[in-house]
């Protein structure tokens, strides 16, 4: 399990979630100023039966600022860690820790950013995320974007490798739109090939809704 082979099929997974989310912003919905701070922790396994016993920790916090009319800035930090514990101490790879696509590390592909088993993504047990974005109107309901993130993805518990880091940055694109915002990322990989030489250099995102 510790390195992504338990592909269990079926498996049996009860798990609780609790989650809690402060948020100091001028809009609930739509905040453009203040920040917030949520925490999610989940028990599966022990009491609670199942074929998987671990704890699953995210911290993350968000911030907003719109200095001017045309002018906006936002940024994202997050967490993640897994803890084995019990008599069956693993995690199905469905729910470790991942990174990459249109929300999280926009250099990589959707979940792309993660321990590989024959170049598949098997997910970690240790993850770490930073973004910061700006954007400017330009014309009416369009707005242009650039950004940078950065992310990594660890198998072991609490393993943190500053070295590892991924960077990547790129330009971005958003139109505000009856059906809500739509919006296109392009990101390119900074450090590459870094530890993963085998991925492409960029990656396009294309979405609904913004990524914080």
């Amino acid at each position: 399990a510790p390195v992504g082979r338990d592909f269990r099929d079926p498996y049996f997974l009860s798990y609780l979630e609790f989650q809690a989310d402060a948020f100091f912003t001028d809009n609930l919905l739509a905040p453009e100023n203040g920040v917030s701070v949520g925490l999610t922790y989940d028990v599966a396994g022990g009491v609670l039966q199942g074929d998987f016993d671990h704890h699953k920790v995210l911290v993350g916090s968000r911030a907003w600022w719109r200095p001017f009319e045309r002018l906006k800035f936002a940024a994202k930090a997050e967490t993640g860690m897994i803890f084995l514990y019990g008599d069956e101490p693993a995690v199905p790879f469905d729910r470790k820790l991942y990174l990459g696509g249109a929300d999280m590390a926009r250099g990589w592909g959707q979940r792309r950013l993660s321990p590989k088993l024959d170049d598949i993504p098997i997910g970690g047990l240790t993850s770490v995320l930073r973004m910061l974005q700006a954007m400017a109107r330009v014309a009416g309901p369009v707005w242009l974007v650039a950004f940078a993130d950065v992310g990594d993805v660890q198998p072991g518990e609490a393993q943190y490798v500053f070295g590892d880091w991924n960077y990547s940055a790129g330009p971005g694109l958003r139109v505000d739109t009856p059906l809500g915002l739509v919006r296109l990322d392009v990101g390119f990989r900074l450090n590459a090939p870094g530890q993963y030489p085998e991925e492409p250099t960029w990656a396009a995102h294309f979405g609904l809704g913004e990524a914080f």
